[in-house]
């Protein structure tokens, strides 16, 4: 497995001075009594690139356009928290790897290519991405509902995807694997000293039981919830075959699915100034976030 890349030593040791409110912590790095370094000179970079999971659509504020990130998302969250940071986050509803390097049409706009944010002087670059690809998210996840009333104590969804044994999504997933190693590189080769974390996705279906929010016919909850287990898991390979971190946000979210209690993920109900259909509540991305910040300690 390739190195993992991290910050300098002084840097990283000047953020867990800010973090923990300890203002002699950078100065173990130059040993005791020795005058603390002055903190970097430049402004930390942040690039934030990645679909809706990561834009926030419906959790407010959003910010106006056709990409709905929201000025409460994890990228900005994450942000706030790191001093003399400056974002730019150019995560996009819809997005799918292609649309790193290509250019994303939104159906109001054409946006250019995620990667052109990345740049030599970036510091820090999170990325999620992966569900949209072969229209995978609307396939599975949303169509899958929309198939309930044809057999509503059945499968009909994975009587369509599955035949003779064989999932037909599974290609479809191992070519999400590569393209996701490829952007990884890609950032890599424009960023060569940026820290870069690979941040997956929460699985929204619950483990056992039904619910209303999530209206998919009885023998199709399992059928979805491992289909898309397979892009989490993707995700992981690709970070672990790249050299770069993994943000389980999985295990961030285990306990909060569509169907829990307390769930971090709307079902197929919008619920204006929270979240969009099918996608994260502020909690959820205040935990992503926190995780995040967690690793970059």
């Amino acid at each position: 497995m390739p190195a993992l890349h991290r910050w300098p030593v002084t840097r990283r040791l000047a953020r867990a001075a800010t973090w923990l409110g300890v203002a002699t912590a950078a100065g173990l790095a130059v040993g005791c009594g020795s005058k603390i370094p002055d903190p970097p000179e430049p402004t930390d970079s942040y690039v934030a690139l990645g679909d809706s999971y990561t834009s926030g659509p419906g959790i407010p504020v959003v910010v106006q356009g056709p990409c709905f990130r929201s000025s409460n998302n994890y990228p900005h969250q994450v942000a706030a928290a790191l001093p003399d940071t400056t974002l730019t986050d150019v995560s996009c509803a819809g997005a799918a790897t292609r649309g790193l390097t290509n250019r994303q049409p939104t159906g109001l706009s054409i946006e250019q290519p995620q990667l052109d944010a990345v740049t030599a002087a970036t510091d820090l670059v999170t990325l999620s991405i992966g569900a949209n690809d072969s229209h995978f998210f609307s396939s599975v996840v949303v169509g899958c509902t929309l198939l309930r009333d044809t057999d509503p104590t059945g499968a009909p969804c994975r009587d369509r995807y599955v035949s003779d044994g064989q999932n037909k999504l599974l290609p479809v997933v191992d070519e999400t694997e590569r393209q996701i190693e490829t952007m990884v590189r890609l950032v890599r080769d424009r960023a060569p000293e940026a820290r870069i974390l690979l941040v997956g996705y929460p699985q929204m279906v619950p483990a056992s039981g039904t619910c209303d929010l999530l209206p998919l016919a009885t023998g199709d909850y399992l059928f979805v919830r491992t289909s898309f287990q397979r892009v989490i898991d993707a995700q992981r390979r690709a970070a672990a075959a790249t050299g770069v971190e993994y943000v389980d946000v999985q295990a961030v979210v285990a306990g909060h699915d569509i169907c829990a209690a307390d769930p971090w993920i709307a079902g197929v109900v919008d619920h204006p100034g929270e979240a969009a259909a099918w996608h994260p509540y502020v909690a959820e991305q205040a935990a992503v976030a926190d995780e995040i910040l967690r690793l970059l300690k």
